[in-house]
């Protein structure tokens, strides 16, 4: 009988108002109230419009549910560390992944490249094995990357998301704060209006979300990464809380619901609500980072190699002295942008063994003697006389130089550091590490080493002219060449040689990285 008054209200409401779009409106609200009345348990009472208890006590249930997946996740691939997280994440792919994924990722590393170069016959046929190895790598991984890899990951990261959403707010309306720990818990029914901004909430989370079959073993794996020895009685109690979750998530916590909630709760039937959507490519995103880290290990192992073979005219030039370091532009410095993936400071030696030379040789007598020339000398070239006093002064500098680029690395600007300080300290997200940042940093630091070698170069070459005057009976550029010394003329003149022969080793060594231009 009261199905039969309420179809008479409708009919004359109709006819009195003129509006067939209001009757439509009325139509499909009460459609959406019936619908959400059919739910089981009841969550909804239309006068006064409340939400009632069993709403919250459906979702309380699949809240406790996702506490001890929420903490996994959270030592895992939700790891507020980035790189633990990205790290957890990696191994999952690999261990999911065919063809010994992970054995021959590691085999490609910077550790084992470094012992595979050092024990190689010829480091140039081993660079081409490794590339070989690489490519064959990354072509197995490519294959692997199919649409249903793609969907259980993002269904895996769809829980994880909801696993670590903020609950206090939502159960709060119900009267209920969650971190009080309170073992009896209760509910009270709460206006509908108020709970809208959780209700979209959590159809952004749940809209189109579906546990995959192949979600519980990538979450097995989690668990064994975590706890090998309990991994077995880990995963049946996994098992059994998916299931739950599933009957949650299809009943009272499903997608359906809580859109017909909203759109009733709204009185705007055809609402539409933005839902939550993975972007991320995962085995893409993998072998991007693969690439870029694989190849970066390459060319830095094969760098280091040759390197080493060239320790021996560092210890010759400074007989066994420990280099000077740097404080930012350092290997310390290099061992972090590894650690997130990006390629390495490439001169850091020739600017260790510069700054160790500027702060031993340069200090000493050799630049004495040649400021002597400078002083007492009676030049037959002006322009000769230029250039040894240039050289000479920019040589001078090279300590001051190079702590004033090492520094400046510190501050804000497009040569800098900072950015990755940032990402480190957590203070910005990976999408702001510009990967042109380390390529910046190095070519300042190749113009710098450029300069300082160009600068030692010249100056060598106006003390060759200087030695070569002091042997010709009739000097060129420097007429009183043999006598400035005075009574210690051959100590002073020792002092030139010395310090042309180291400086001559020093440009040597360098050569390896940079050409003299005059």
């Amino acid at each position: 009988m009261t199905a039969f008054f309420e179809a008479i209200t409708e009919f004359l409401i109709g006819i009195l108002s003129g509006d067939p779009e209001a009757v439509r409106l009325r139509s499909q609200l009460k459609e959406l109230a019936k619908t959400v009345g059919e739910s089981k348990p009841t969550v909804y009472q239309k006068s006064p419009e409340t939400l009632l208890p069993a709403f919250a006590a459906s979702w309380f249930q699949l809240y406790q549910l996702l506490v001890p997946l929420s903490e996994m996740f959270s030592k895992t691939i939700a790891s507020p560390d980035r790189l633990t997280a990205e790290a957890a994440l990696h191994a999952l792919i690999e261990s999911n992944l065919e063809d010994n994924v992970a054995q021959r990722r590691s085999s490609l590393s910077f550790s084992s490249l470094t012992e595979r170069y050092a024990s190689a016959r010829s480091v140039e046929q081993e660079a081409q094995l490794v590339a070989h190895e690489f490519a064959s790598l990354i072509t197995d991984v490519q294959k692997q990357d199919t649409e249903r890899w793609q969907q259980d990951f993002a269904s895996l990261f769809r829980l994880r998301y909801l696993a670590l959403h903020t609950w206090a707010a939502l159960f709060s309306h119900f009267g209920h704060n969650i971190s009080s720990g309170a073992r009896e818990v209760s509910f009270h029914a709460v206006e509908a209006k108020h709970v809208i901004p959780e209700l979209i909430d959590l159809y952004f989370l749940v809209a189109e979300f579906n546990l995959l079959p192949g979600v519980e073993p990538l979450l097995g794996g989690l668990l064994e990464k975590l706890n090998p020895a309990r991994a077995t009685d880990n995963k049946e109690k996994l098992s059994k809380i998916l299931a739950r979750l599933s009957e949650l998530l299809r009943g009272p916590c499903s997608a359906a619901l809580l859109l017909n909630l909203i759109r009733l709760i709204r009185k705007d039937p055809t609402n539409q609500l933005e839902n939550l959507v993975i972007k991320e490519r995962f085995i893409a995103d993998y072998l991007a980072t693969l690439n870029e880290r694989c190849g970066n290990d390459q060319e830095r192992a094969f760098r280091e190699r040759n390197e080493s073979s060239r320790e021996r005219d560092i210890q010759l030039l400074f007989e066994g002295r420990d280099l000077e370091h740097l404080s930012h532009y350092s290997s310390y410095t290099n061992e972090r942008l590894s650690a997130v993936g990006l390629s390495s400071l490439t001169w850091v030696k020739p600017l260790e063994v510069l700054l160790t030379f500027a702060k031993t040789e340069l200090k000493g007598s050799y630049i004495s003697a040649v400021k002597k020339v400078l002083m007492g000398g009676i030049f037959t070239s002006k322009d000769w006389q230029s250039q040894l006093s240039d050289s000479m002064y920019v040589v001078e500098k090279i300590t001051t130089n190079l702590v004033e680029f090492d520094t400046s690395l510190t501050r804000d600007g497009k040569v800098s550091l900072v950015p990755l300080e940032k990402y480190l300290s957590g203070q910005v997200p990976a999408s702001t590490l510009s990967r042109q940042m380390v390529d910046n940093i190095n070519r300042a630091a190749s113009n710098l080493l450029e300069a300082e070698y160009n600068g030692l170069f010249t100056l060598s070459k106006r003390i060759q002219d200087l030695l070569n005057d002091q042997k010709s009976p009739h000097p060129t550029y420097i007429t009183n060449i043999r006598s400035i010394g005075g009574a210690n003329q051959r100590e002073f003149i020792e002092f030139l040689i010395q310090g042309y022969n180291k400086n001559i080793q020093l440009l040597k060594t360098l050569s390896y990285y940079v050409v003299a231009k005059e």
